[in-house]
């Protein structure tokens, strides 16, 4: 194909103060797309510049054009996957090493970034000697140097504007854009340097100098911010969120400011208003169905949740907000005090008169409108074992608001719980008998309700590699039982895996946000699937939903793999750190495999994830949490210990190290190791079994209650008495610190003085076992 116009970079990329040169051709079949993108249209740019470059239309360029897109979105982990796909299809790349240096500056690894950057410089040409300029200024100004920033950032205005006849042939929207980069950068030193005015002014000269400057609008809001003028701030960030398609920041400062506002039918109002505006997107009316959430317009925003659905019905990963904010929707009624005061029954397990209280409570919600009455009920009546009655409790919950996700559950497991052969069935499911699971399937009696009996032999054919048949399995069960979400989890998997991907996810989003505590099986299976069909972002989106309750270690094992596939190592590493306060074993032995002993796990060598040296301090702190609550005080000092050759100066890892030393009855390190941290507000929540009583209790310590414990075995009395009288005082109400007062003190000879203590730690806790055992003992020896 002939240009008509010589190959030239041609677009810059700006975001909050950083610059980059977009590489590119001015084609005259690729302007549309460079325009698109110089206009900030980034989702109309990257729909173009994926058809050409699968097209073969100017490749590089195009792949190049997406991922910038994505950085300016905010997408950074997507952005470096595409990066590093340019990477490797076009080693000699500036942009695909200049775009992984800012991501990596964005994710705080200035080292990693200054690495890239100096890789990119490899491949620079002429006119991008402002861009190199403005990296170099950003890595700067973050490591606090700000005169080496202002000496990098004012040259590149002449860097910039040069008279030669390839900047003449360059499109007027790309000059703009060019011109207005080097403003932001000069605005966000003045603001390191406190000086908010000559920020404001660069912000504003950036705007004069390119209209469609978003950047320099969202600068401005925060200055405005700054002077507490909080209406100017969101008029600037209006105006800004109008000249992108789209960048979640500024949708993320909106939200900030409107609750600084907090007022009625603001947010209401200013969403509308952008869902108008960006009508050709989901983004900005599902974000108005949150806002009459939020404003407590329950229909309204249930009515806007199915709007986007039914206009969007192809844009499954765009309306999964959607879909969540309609089962959120379903579960947001003003609070009652009767009703809290039953649920708090039900959580003590008093299910008789929690149920007694629900009772009384329905015929008053019900002229609400509301299901809150008749749910609470269901799950009284479920913890009584009485499933057929909660079952009717559910259905009239659901009766008032057929989307009450709670209620949807609860049903569904009223009518588990009826079906005996249930647990056992998924008993051998879960142990891979798959044979041995359809055979007590099958030879289940009936039940009245026979939708789990049913669901679980779909579930069998799925895993036994029928998705099709299981499909229709799951889909019956739905067409008697839509609230079903064991059903409607298999349905989704079996239409993944038969290759109908989208309706697939839709079924998974459904299930997983109606009942987001399904087991890390489900969720790893979904993940598996999506994967396999070549849409790893979409299965992070499904395992992230998770995070409503809780993300458990195998959860976050996945994630930190899929960050690590799309080449985020800062993202693998805060997955791998999250899950190391659960699975620790598992995660030492995929970044640190030479610290595990090959029969306590094995790993092969190719589902290691080598992290960079400098990152592994972060995951090693967090291994030694991982190993000191799992009750390994060896390996969590060992871990520690390496954490902070690393991190010297983080006081949390002193603190392990400390705590570690105690629990291996290394006294005199560990009181060496707590000395200097006595005063620190580090505190630890542990629970503990109380002997005796099957029941378990909250320990809170810190440094200093742990220094006094480690005197009083170590037999300074004195010192421990003196360290528990200072801990006391500063935590009150911590029954461990009044109990080893009275221990402290008795050691002593202070009974009077210990019998205090003891009576002081029982009125904390009246079943606290080590002071009712020291006072029985005090008792006897008088």
């Amino acid at each position: 194909m002939e240009f008509s116009i010589t190959c030239r970079r041609i677009a810059v990329v700006v975001l909050a103060g950083t610059t980059a040169l977009l590489g590119g051709c001015v084609a005259t079949s690729a302007n549309r797309i460079y325009v698109d993108f110089t206009q900030r249209d980034f989702i109309s740019s990257d729909s173009g510049a994926k058809k050409a470059a699968e097209s073969g239309v100017d490749r590089e360029n195009m792949l190049a054009t997406r991922a910038w897109g994505e950085f300016m979105r905010g997408h950074y982990q997507r952005a470096l996957a595409q990066f590093r796909d340019l990477r490797e299809e076009y080693p000699a790349t500036w942009d695909g090493n200049l775009g992984k240096a800012w991501i990596l500056i964005k994710q705080g690894d200035l080292e990693g970034g200054e690495h890239w950057a100096e890789l990119a410089h490899d491949w620079i040409n002429v006119w991008q000697y402002a861009q190199e300029n403005d990296i170099q200024g950003w890595l700067a100004m973050n490591r606090g140097d700000l005169e080496t920033a202002r000496a990098k950032f004012e040259p590149e205005d002449s860097l910039l504007f040069h008279e030669d006849y390839f900047y003449y042939n360059i499109l007027d929207e790309v000059r703009a854009m060019w011109a207005s980069a080097p403003e932001v950068s000069l605005g966000w030193l003045a603001v390191k340097n406190n000086d908010f005015e000559k920020a404001r002014f660069h912000f504003q000269r950036g705007l004069e100098r390119d209209p469609h400057c978003y950047l320099c609008r969202d600068g401005l809001a925060r200055m405005a911010i700054i002077r507490n003028d909080y209406r100017q701030a969101l008029s600037e960030t209006m105006a800004g969120i109008k000249l992108v398609r789209h960048a979640e920041s500024l949708a993320g400062l909106l939200d900030s400011i409107l609750a600084e506002l907090d007022q009625p039918g603001l947010a209401v109002a200013t969403y509308k208003d952008l869902a108008a505006f960006h009508a050709a997107d989901p983004m900005y009316p599902t974000r108005l169905g949150y806002a009459y959430l939020t404003e407590g317009q329950v229909v309204a925003a249930k009515n806007q949740f199915r709007d986007v659905l039914k206009r969007w019905p192809t844009d499954v990963e765009g309306t999964a907000g959607a879909r969540a904010g309609l089962i959120r929707a379903g579960q947001s009624y003003a609070s009652n005090s009767a009703l809290d005061l039953a649920w708090a029954d039900y959580h003590a397990g008093k299910y008789e008169l929690a149920a007694d209280a629900f009772k009384v409570l329905r015929a008053r919600f019900h002229k609400l409108d509301s299901p809150l009455a008749d749910d609470g009920l269901g799950w009284s009546l479920l913890g009584l074992g009485r499933a057929a009655d909660a079952a009717q409790a559910f259905r009239d919950a659901l009766g008032v608001d057929a989307d009450y996700a709670y209620s949807q559950n609860g049903l569904a497991a009223a009518e588990i719980a009826q079906d005996p052969a249930y647990g056992p069935i998924w008993a051998e499911i879960a142990a891979g008998r798959l044979k041995q699971a359809k055979v007590l399937a099958e030879a289940a009696a009936p039940t009245a309700v026979d939708w789990p009996r049913r669901a679980s032999l779909a579930w069998i054919a799925l895993l036994s590699g029928d998705a099709q048949t299981a499909g229709q399995m799951f889909q019956k069960v739905l067409e008697v039982a839509p609230y079903a979400w064991p059903a409607r989890t298999g349905l989704g998997l079996s239409l993944v895996q038969s290759g109908q991907v989208d309706n697939g996810l839709i079924a998974m989003q459904q299930s997983f946000y109606q009942n987001p505590s399904q087991e890390d099986a489900a969720y790893l299976r979904a993940a598996d699937a999506l994967i396999k069909q070549g849409r790893p972002f979409a299965a992070r989106d499904i395992l992230l939903i998770a995070g409503q309750t809780q993300v458990k270690g195998p959860i976050a094992l996945k994630l930190a793999r899929l960050a690590w596939d799309a080449d985020d190592a800062v993202g693998a590493r805060d997955w791998l750190a999250l899950a190391a306060n659960t699975v620790p074993a598992q995660v030492a032995a995929m970044v640190d495999p030479t610290d595990v002993p090959v029969e306590r796990i094995d790993r092969v060598e190719s589902e290691r994830i080598k992290l960079p040296e400098r990152y592994l301090g972060v995951v090693r702190h967090a291994l030694g949490w991982g190993y000191y609550f799992a009750g390994d005080a060896r390996l969590a000092q060992h871990y520690f210990e390496k954490a902070e050759a690393q991190l010297p100066d983080n006081d949390e890892v002193k603190h392990g190290i400390a705590f570690a030393s105690y629990r291996q009855g290394d006294i005199r390190g560990a009181i060496n190791r707590l000395k200097p941290l006595a005063g620190a507000e580090y505190v630890i929540a542990e629970e503990v079994a109380i002997p005796g009583t099957g029941s378990v209790a909250e320990i809170l310590y810190d440094a200093q209650s742990t220094l006094a414990w480690s005197y009083f075995r170590n037999r300074d009395w004195a010192a421990a008495e003196t360290e528990f009288t200072h801990a006391s005082r500063r935590h009150p109400d911590w029954v461990d610190v009044w109990s080893g007062l009275g221990h402290a003190r008795a050691a002593q000879g202070d009974n009077s003085g210990a019998r205090e203590a003891f009576r002081k730690a029982l009125a904390i806790q009246p079943d606290y076992p080590d002071a009712l055992r020291a006072l029985a003992e005090m008792s006897r020896a008088s």
